[in-house]
């Protein structure tokens, strides 16, 4: 989604470029600022899920019938990017309609599912357990309303 930015407007009705190029990476720039503490959640769920998905890569993906995973899990995290974006630059993400009880509760049962296809290769169980853990991670750091907007993503 592009954010369009008016130019402003010098007295005298003249462009003001600089102005214009200013006000369009300060609206980039909230979005940016909004997303660092995110990173260390981002990179955790990476180091979590990353074997799991290389497993995947090497072993089910493989197959005619489950080729399309990759192309799937891309789709999901454009998606999902495409929706916490303009939540993010609108400050509307982290508000204070925070859910820790109901998002560490899934937090911890998709950690527990994870640990349990870890634990006895099962893969179905540990890419399952991806949806609680993620939307756990949403209810506590982004909260409800940004969560909804996450919902069909």
């Amino acid at each position: 989604m592009n954010i369009h930015v008016p130019a402003a407007r010098a007295p005298g009705g003249r462009v003001d470029a600089q102005r214009a190029v200013s006000s369009e990476a300060g609206a980039s720039g909230g979005a940016a600022r909004a997303a660092r503490p995110l990173l260390p959640v981002a990179a955790g769920l990476l180091l979590l899920y990353l074997p799991s998905i290389t497993d995947l890569a090497q072993g089910l993906w493989q197959t005619d019938t489950h080729s399309h995973g990759p192309i799937v899990l891309a789709v999901v995290v454009w998606l999902f990017y495409r929706q916490l974006r303009p939540a993010l630059a609108d400050g509307s993400a982290g508000s204070s309609a925070r859910r820790p009880v109901s998002g560490g509760l899934l937090l911890a049962a998709g950690l527990l599912v994870y640990v349990l296809g870890r634990s006895q290769s099962f893969p179905v169980l540990e890419v399952a357990s991806l949806l609680p853990v993620l939307l756990g991670c949403s209810l506590l750091l982004l909260g409800a309303p940004t969560t909804r907007r996450l919902w069909f993503a």
